[in-house]
């Protein structure tokens, strides 16, 4: 039986761009592997990283030498192993369950990938396997933070663990399993926020869609995230011409990562405002400006 209570250490690729000694927070820390860790935990003599922290290179020690310090690597190909040489921080917390939450809210917290897929307790030599394994998020990098992000992702975690909200919850595990294939995720992506936004009512629903997003990133995030009605308009011409057609003229890996990067930020305030109701807000935001 795998042991519920740690401590555990849990393998991470990400980058922390200002990283120096370890950070230890209340609920989970985070600690730096040295790259002759790193080659000894992958049984490597080398290896190198472009500056995006992708494998370019590297060099299996010989068959002889080879400690086999990850046993469960076994059944990982190739591809796989190049996403994980470069983990260079472990992910430290004491509760096997608050793992997965943890891993969620670094997510959540800003877009990129992230490379997170097992969990080892520190006393016991046994390897849990996080799922899904690989997050992918195309063309946009490793995930980047700096350590006073840390804080905030772990109020993020807070906030998840206490979350009872159906809809949102719903909403949390579509964002987690999001599919591969970039249309259906554009379709999947649009529908949370149709769930969040719009309280199935189907009256002119792009109206209100287009709306509500322009309104709740603006007015009440008061988000970075810059987008006028008409790209929010876009957005869901876009999710119509896939659904009902298979394609869309009006399409781009660009306005993906929009839609991508708005589904996020949009769910992370409804997770720390769980009462939150855009159409009341957006009526008083109306009434007091006049």
């Amino acid at each position: 039986m795998f042991p519920k209570r740690g401590p555990f250490k849990t393998l991470m690729k990400i980058d922390i761009i200002d990283f120096n000694d370890a950070v230890n927070l209340k609920h989970f820390g985070i600690e730096k592997i040295s790259y002759q860790n790193q080659c000894w935990l992958f049984d490597l003599e080398s290896f190198e990283l472009n500056e995006e922290k992708e494998v370019t290179a590297w060099k299996p020690k010989p068959v002889g030498e080879r400690r086999n310090n990850l046993k469960s690597l076994a059944d990982y190909s190739d591809s796989d192993r190049n996403e994980l040489i470069g983990s260079e921080y472990y992910l430290r917390n004491e509760f096997f369950d608050d793992i997965e939450l943890i891993l969620e809210a670094f997510h959540l917290y800003k877009l990129g990938n992230i490379v997170a897929t097992f969990s080892q307790n520190t006393t016991v030599e046994i390897t849990h396997f996080n799922y899904p394994r690989f997050r992918r998020i195309p063309q946009t990098g490793i995930c980047q933070i700096s350590v006073k992000d840390l804080p905030e992702i772990e109020k993020l975690f807070l906030k998840l663990k206490k979350i009872e909200n159906k809809k949102i919850l719903l909403n949390i595990e579509r964002l987690k399993y999001d599919a591969d294939n970039l249309h259906h995720s554009f379709i999947n992506l649009v529908g949370i926020l149709e769930s969040l936004l719009t309280n199935n009512d189907t009256g002119e629903l792009k109206f209100r869609f287009s709306l509500y997003v322009n309104h709740i990133l603006r007015n009440s995030i008061n988000s970075d995230i810059k987008i006028d009605f008409p790209t929010a308009k876009k957005l869901y011409d876009v999710r119509s011409s896939l659904v009902h057609k298979g394609e869309s003229k009006k399409y781009s890996i660009e306005l993906y990562l929009l839609l991508k990067d708005i589904t996020r930020e949009i769910l992370v305030w409804h997770i720390e405002n769980e009462n939150y109701n855009v159409e009341k807000d957006f009526m008083e935001y109306v009434f007091e400006k006049k």
